[in-house]
């Protein structure tokens, strides 16, 4: 029995190929397929595993162009029996995951998750995945682990590259066009633009097709050279140099591990792997390769399309769930080759058989319609009428988060400004203006205090605004933005909010809550915020002075300009220091239907205070040298964390609408604490 799956495989006369085998290919796929699984699924063993995906697209711009050049020199050539073939090696296997995608998806998935899904299985389908994530996430976010189609980026810009190809091939064929220096041309051409553009513009260039054109067409040289010389005895040229395969292997190995600390698309480090991947192909179409032709990398690469269709969409779907330690990774690799062989016997081996055109078209038309299935889960939010999410319901409302706006504060702010007012979060529990005695300034993490304060505020005879901006905090002269445009209109918002303020004639609090730590490092925390970590926001002064600008002073100087003011308004001012922040997304945390939960709902309160220590440190100094009698700061660790962690979940209900802003639920809990800090100080 050994080996005989192998030897089964290799010598069934009923696997089409439209060249002649070369099972050194498969064994060539067979480490590409290695190198992704190992990449994925253990990054930090395998970082350099990414490059898989690259040597796909060498040995694809190598098989298509054979097969173009072949089919042109024997006078046969049919578009439309290419495009069949094309359908029916690669529509059968993306369907059946597509619909295992939206089926597992339908159970499991929150709407938002489904929604998300949905999307991406439309993108997906019609071959544009690589595009839609441009503007959504980087390969190499640990967010991207929960998108479980990311991976099809690279089958959308091989299809990209297929419809264009053949085409081009053609008009330089019919013209006497085809030849070495004019794709040579074309391939330097690609890979400048490649190059410039993944300097400036790394995470979009890395899906794109464009930038990603030159390693399909370097694969179409070696195709090209190869079908120029292969009457030539090279085998006795090199092959039988032993010496050279060797050297083959050392400089492939030496490559791969010059890769190793790349985290983004850099061309020129791709550049010397992927020449000698293309050495390697060209050889081993003369001699077999000692290397290549091992039983297991036939096999693996054999299997390669729905090993790779598989691999992710599994252990993506394993992070969603939580379920993420080494032992069950292992289980999820396992799960993959099961699916894998199931998905080449059942679904990829039949369908290649078949040379109907009705079969390639009842596949267009079926993809099509998944796509559309998509289309529609997109637009209908997820399906939120599934049964799953009634199962959660319950669990869903306690992550809701509050409207931003209300009548009674625009009618307020309307009346003192004489117009609309331009920041976000507008909210008040009475429309007397000469009524409000408290205000609830910040950004998105005052307006998630309301819900609780205003509540607990009212039992006392107290009523309270509102007044607050997103990213935007009313720190004085502390206006912030991507650009100078957004820079001056969040200037305008901190002068809406204190003109106000000034304006209310019977206000004694105010309770001011901000996100400390991003302004003070320009940071997002955890998986999550990668994207926000790598494009910021800034003061103004970093578009005046990039060279000397630091973050970390802007902020504390704006912050003390800020106490000094409001500390000689007289207002008691209660200086809530930030509540711990996730770094990921406590919706994973929801119990769903009978799965098991493995992921533990809390982070290590070492890794929440190695954030925010210093900077809490750094304001009580500062509220106590300079003696801001009026500033009270308000530490809220304990309502979170104990002495060695920091938890979602209190009482069993979430503490967290997201990574960083607390539930409603907290919003009570901290209301709670500002209410009896108040009314010691009113005994006073």
């Amino acid at each position: 029995m050994k080996n005989f799956l192998i030897k089964f495989l290799l010598k069934n006369p009923s696997i089409p190929h439209s060249l002649r085998y070369n099972h050194n290919l498969d064994g060539l796929r067979g480490i590409a397929i290695l190198l992704v699984i190992l990449f994925h699924f253990f990054p930090s063993l395998f970082p350099f595993g990414f490059v898989g995906v690259d040597i796909f697209f060498v040995l694809s711009g190598y098989l298509i162009t054979s097969i173009l050049i072949l089919k042109f020199s024997k006078g046969n050539f049919s578009f439309k029996e290419f495009y069949r073939n094309r359908i029916r090696r690669l529509f059968p296997a993306l369907i059946l995951i597509l619909l295992f995608a939206a089926f597992i998806g339908w159970l499991f998935l929150l709407p938002d998750e489904y929604k998300d899904l949905g999307k991406h299985i439309e993108s997906s389908a019609f071959y544009f995945e690589n595009y839609r994530l441009i503007n959504e996430i980087g390969y190499w976010d640990k967010e991207a682990l929960y998108k479980p189609l990311l991976h099809l980026w690279s089958l959308s810009v091989e299809e990209q590259f297929y419809i264009i190809w053949p085409f081009l091939i053609f008009f330089l064929y019919k013209f006497n066009l085809l030849r070495i220096r004019i794709l040579f041309l074309l391939f330097i051409t690609l890979f400048g633009i490649s190059a410039y553009y993944a300097h400036i513009e790394p995470v979009k260039s890395f899906y794109n097709t464009l930038t990603r054109s030159w390693e399909l067409i370097l694969g179409a040289i070696v195709a090209l050279f190869f079908f120029k010389n292969r009457h030539k005895n090279f085998k006795i040229v090199f092959i039988e140099w032993k010496f050279l395969k060797i050297f083959i292997y050392i400089i492939f190995i030496v490559s791969l591990l010059s890769l190793y600390s790349i985290q983004t698309y850099k061309p020129l480090a791709l550049l010397s792997i992927l020449l000698v991947v293309s050495i390697w192909i060209f050889l081993v179409n003369f001699d077999d390769d000692f290397f290549l032709k091992r039983s297991f990398l036939i096999f693996l690469g054999l299997i390669s399309y729905s090993l790779y269709l598989w691999h992710y969409l599994v252990l993506s779907f394993f992070y969603i769930f939580g379920w993420t330690n080494f032992f069950l990774k292992t289980i999820a690799i396992f799960i993959s080759f099961l699916f894998a062989i199931f998905s080449f016997y059942f679904i990829e081996l039949p369908f290649r058989k078949s040379k109907s055109f009705k079969t390639a078209f009842l596949l267009l038309l079926t993809l099509s319609f998944v796509g559309l299935l998509g289309k529609y889960i997109y637009i209908n939010n997820g399906l939120p009428q599934r049964p799953i999410v009634e199962y959660v319901k319950s669990q869903l409302r306690d992550f809701a988060r509050d409207n931003a706006k209300d009548k009674n504060c625009l009618y307020v702010v309307s009346r003192i400004l004489r117009k609309k007012p331009h920041f976000y979060y507008c909210r008040s529990t009475t429309k007397d203006i000469n009524a409000i005695n408290l205000a609830i300034i910040g950004d998105s993490h005052a307006h998630v205090l309301y819900t609780g304060l205003s509540s607990l505020a009212k039992k006392l005879g107290l009523n309270v605004i509102l007044l607050a901006n997103s990213g935007c905090p009313p720190y004085i002269n502390g206006e912030r933005g991507k650009n100078l445009k957004d820079v001056n209109l969040c200037k305008q918002k901190i002068n809406e909010i204190y003109t106000i303020l000034e304006k209310i004639p019977n206000l004694r609090f105010v309770v001011f809550s901000t996100r400390i730590a991003e302004y003070a490092t320009e940071e997002g925390f955890g998986r999550v915020e990668e994207n926000f970590t790598k494009n910021p926001t800034h003061f103004k002064s970093y578009f005046l002075n990039k060279e000397s600008y630091n973050a970390e002073e802007e902020f504390f100087k704006h912050l003390i300009e800020t106490f000094s003011f409001l500390d000689k308004k007289k207002f008691k001012v209660f200086y809530i220091l930030e509540n711990p922040e996730l770094g990921f997304n406590p919706k994973r945390c929801i119990k769903r239907w009978f799965l098991p939960k493995f992921l533990e709902c809390q982070i290590e309160k070492e890794k929440y205070l190695k954030r925010q220590r210093k900077y809490r440190e750094k304001i009580l100094k500062i509220i106590y040298k300079n003696r801001y009698r009026n500033v009270i700061p308000l530490d809220l660790e304990d309502l979170f964390c104990d002495r060695n962690y920091c938890y979602v979940y209190k009482d069993e209900i979430t503490l967290y609408a997201d990574d960083d802003h607390i539930s409603r639920y907290a919003s009570f809990l901290v209301a709670k604490r500002i209410i009896q800090v108040l009314l010691k100080i009113e005994k006073k």
